[in-house]
């Protein structure tokens, strides 16, 4: 998983969104943490990749120790063309390319995540399996996490999802997916942009099935899940876009 650094007109480096290395030269994120109002003076300037605790320069458990953190600047941002951020009302194409400077190294914890390639993932609705979402983002206590959390959120099925977002005048579009609605179980602010995965395989392997886009005005309300983008659906827009 990635971190995307901001700056506000050459001010100190913050982390605000999440992402997706795909290949080693290109991360996947949502397309609103790269061109967004709410964004105001932030720009992102670059990405941080194999950080768990942003407390320590070297994340240890027991004596095993990762290698530090890589940043990397960024030669390109390539948001979605249908991507529309003044329009609040679906969030659609919610999906951005961010191009490294350099290629990343393949490591036991830098690692490109697998697209959902195969016909059953680009198929499947994935309704009432058990994806996981992680990030940094708010918890329970209000405010940012400093180390890595996962949890496991069900996926809703669309009508369902509609009628809950129907209150705020939202569209649930085919090419989202819906997941949570669980009590204090949920993606955040700061997790936008951030991997909701398929673990499957031996050894386990993660595929990205969604993108974090928007959820609930409160996070982790019980019957509201957040809303993703569904990367299948832009499968042929990523080929597209990336380049060696």
């Amino acid at each position: 998983m990635a971190l995307l650094a901001y700056s506000s007109r050459g001010g100190p480096r913050e982390y605000l969104c999440g992402g997706s290395l795909i290949t080693p030269r290109y991360v996947l994120t949502a397309s609103h943490c790269v061109n967004s109002k709410k964004l105001g003076s932030y720009r992102v300037v670059g990405v941080r990749l194999g950080e768990w605790d942003q407390r320590t320069d070297v994340d240890c458990s027991g004596e095993i120790c990762a290698p530090p953190p890589q940043d990397f600047g960024l030669e390109e941002a390539i948001p979605h063309p249908g991507y529309n951020p003044q329009a609040g009302s679906s969030a659609a194409n919610d999906i951005a390319l961010l191009r490294l400077d350099a290629d990343a190294p393949d490591s036991a914890f830098i690692r490109p995540v697998c697209l959902p390639i195969t016909p059953e993932m680009r198929q499947a609705s994935f309704v009432g399996t058990k994806l996981v979402v992680s990030g940094w983002g708010i918890t329970e206590y209000g405010d940012p996490s400093p180390v890595k959390l996962y949890v496991g959120v069900p996926v809703v099925d669309e009508q369902t999802c509609q009628q809950r977002y129907s209150r705020w005048n939202r569209r649930i579009l085919p090419s989202q997916l819906c997941a949570g609605g669980v009590d204090g179980k949920d993606s955040c602010s700061g997790d936008s942009g951030g991997p909701l995965m398929a673990v499957e395989g031996e050894p386990p392997r993660g595929f990205l099935i969604g993108i974090v886009s928007f959820g609930p005005r409160e996070c982790g309300t019980n019957g509201y899940p957040a809303v993703y983008t569904r990367v299948a659906s832009y499968l042929s827009w990523i080929l597209d876009n990336i380049r060696p």
